[in-house]
């Protein structure tokens, strides 16, 4: 998370002029998602987690960086979204 945030704000920071964007400049937005080596999981769910994390961030606005949590999570009913 803290180096997708530093890489926003780095892209923001140019303010490389964007007409068509809200804020009028380029910015970025990430999915993060994470992978435990101790649990075997395939690499497609963490790549659809961070996949999801994205789409959170671009309904929520743009320009942040949104992290899932492993879906297992949703199975024990703790909540599968972290902003930032």
């Amino acid at each position: 998370m803290h180096v997708s945030q530093r890489m926003r704000a780095s892209v923001e920071a140019l303010s490389i002029a964007h007409q068509i964007n809200s804020t009028g400049v380029i910015t970025l937005s990430a999915g993060v998602a994470t992978l435990d080596p101790d649990r075997n999981r395939p690499a497609y769910d963490v790549l659809k987690e961070a996949d999801d994390a994205l789409y959170q961030a671009k309904e929520r606005g743009g320009n942040r960086v949104e992290c899932m949590t492993p879906i297992s999570h949703l199975e024990t009913g703790r909540s599968s979204r972290m902003s930032g």
